[in-house]
């Protein structure tokens, strides 16, 4: 599973968002962007991916304001990014956090998956709000 960590509590729940997106990175975290991202979120389910590092984000963002939970998912290959469990977590979150890595392993890894599918679903369906992590967010067009 690409579970590395949540914190919160771990039963779905759906609350009132207001979309948004923030692009941010390339330095320091910005506490104000984030508490920002959870005031659109209503609360609910937070989900950070990426492709490498630690769950470190789960407790800083917990402690910036009132959500269910946050989860890291960590999604290094192409299998887990079309495991349906995974799209399934993407997909109920009322918050998505990209975190900063390499973009040629985000392409790599999520390009043409269920975990692709998930993130425009929740960016053209669902209207949550969606960010990107240091240096994301550059898109192809192919």
């Amino acid at each position: 599973m690409a579970s590395i960590g949540i914190v919160g509590d771990i039963a779905d729940v759906q609350t009132t968002t207001k979309s948004g997106i923030v692009i941010m990175g390339g330095g320091a975290d910005v506490s104000a962007a984030f508490q920002w991202m959870i005031a659109r979120s209503g609360g609910g389910d937070v989900v950070i991916i990426r492709a490498t590092g630690t769950d470190a984000y789960n407790a800083y963002v917990k402690g910036l304001g009132t959500v269910n939970s946050v989860e890291t998912l960590k999604i290094d290959s192409r299998k887990l990014a079309n495991e349906d469990g995974v799209a399934k977590i993407i997909r109920d979150a009322e918050m998505l956090f990209i975190a900063g890595g390499d973009q040629s392993d985000y392409t790599g890894y999520w390009k043409g998956t269920k975990v692709m599918e998930a993130i425009n679903y929740l960016l053209t369906e669902k209207k949550k709000k969606s960010t990107c992590g240091r240096n994301q967010c550059r898109s192809s067009h192919s």
